[in-house]
């Protein structure tokens, strides 16, 4: 059994903890962890156990109000281990190792072999997460010192984090991946994108830079948006709500997963518009492999992650002027079969079953 202290709940944002431990199901029985939530903002019974999926067992935890209060804090993660103990207990099961996708650190579960694995730049994304800088810097250093194994999603996590191991203990590269029964054939594909046209997909929020996006379409080139708004900022919200506005972006929300890679062939390029910022250069768009998945070159701020992939189908630029030259020129040009072909195999090559076999790997299962 492996035990998975997730990041984010599994009703929440279909993200890398749940496509990862989805595919680790194939494999091994996987206990999944919700993250505490306050009873104020969930009424229900204090603990449920579900199975979302086979193979996966959830646990969900309500704790009382102010959970991110520090007192509160300490008080809730030691009421869900408990719960979580007490599950393995009564299920008997032999050997259990734990996985924690978490910035809250390690919990106090015996276990066989401990995995931390560093899915964003936590620290510099604190305020986001609604805690404090120093409670997190704490948490994750202390994980990231003390757990038999640690991977990390870029590289800049693993150069970050591997300075805080001692000795010859290595930060693993183990980055996101992709949804392979979501990928396009490209013998029976239908026909390409009206040319001029780019999507830009995934939740629409303070990540994004919209001198980017602002001069995409002033090359004329015609944006599909698809994904939700999560912006919270009142200055950026004016922007993005502006941009929105703009002839030629067409903004289309919330699609289900099976429904994503049609509408990203609406466009002929899709887009990765991120904004400079410690956090974003630490982070892997799973949107990046969505696009590619459908047969579409991706553009891309330069990101470190964007650059890991080496590859003609992924380009890496420095600056809005640069990014929407490389969005015009793909845009209006029409793909070779070979060109779809070898962005569908790079995407495939990078499937979540794979990444779940690296984690059994690390995990020495």
């Amino acid at each position: 059994m492996i035990v998975w202290y997730a990041g984010e709940n599994w009703d929440g944002i279909v993200g890398t903890d749940r496509c990862l431990v989805e595919a680790v199901a194939h494999h091994e029985p996987v206990v999944w962890v919700d993250p505490v939530v306050s009873l104020l903002r969930r009424r229900r019974r204090p603990v449920t156990v579900t199975s979302p999926c086979r193979n996966v067992v959830r646990i969900s935890v309500v704790g009382p109000p102010g959970v991110t209060r520090p007192g509160v804090r300490a008080v809730s993660r030691a009421l869900r281990d408990a719960v979580v103990a007490r599950h393995i207990r009564r299920e008997r099961h032999g050997d259990v190792d734990l996985v924690v996708a978490s910035p809250d650190g390690l919990p106090t579960l015996d276990a066989g072999r401990t995995l931390f694995y560093v899915t964003d730049d936590w620290i510099a994304g604190s305020h986001m997460m609604g805690l404090s800088r120093s409670f997190v810097q704490s948490r994750v250093t202390a994980a990231v010192r003390d757990a038999d194994v640690v991977a990390a999603v870029t590289p800049d996590l693993v150069s970050e984090h591997g300075s805080r191991r001692s000795g010859p203990r290595s930060v693993v590269l183990l980055p996101n991946g992709y949804r392979t029964e979501h990928a396009l054939d490209p013998a029976t594909a239908a026909e390409t994108a009206p040319p001029g046209c780019a999507v830009l997909s995934g939740h629409l929020n303070e990540r994004l830079d919209i001198a980017i996006l602002d001069a995409v379409v002033d090359r004329g080139v015609q944006v599909d948006v698809v994904g939700p708004r999560t912006d919270r900022d009142p200055t950026f919200s004016a922007e993005l709500s502006r941009w929105l506005r703009r002839s030629g972006v067409r903004w289309h929300g919330s699609v289900t997963p099976p429904e994503l890679p049609r509408r990203l062939r609406a466009g002929r390029v899709g887009l990765v518009p991120y904004a400079d910022s410690a956090f974003n250069r630490a982070s892997f768009p799973l949107k990046t492999l969505d696009y590619l998945g459908a047969g579409l070159p991706v553009v891309s701020s330069d990101l470190p992650a964007s650059r890991w992939f080496e590859s003609e189908h992924v380009r890496v630029t420095t600056s809005p002027q640069h990014f929407a030259d490389q969005v015009a020129l793909l845009a209006r040009a029409t793909p070779t079969s070979d060109e779809v072909s070898g962005r569908v195999a790079l995407a495939t090559l990078n499937g979540w079953d794979a990444r779940a076999r690296s984690v059994l790997a690390l995990l020495g299962r």
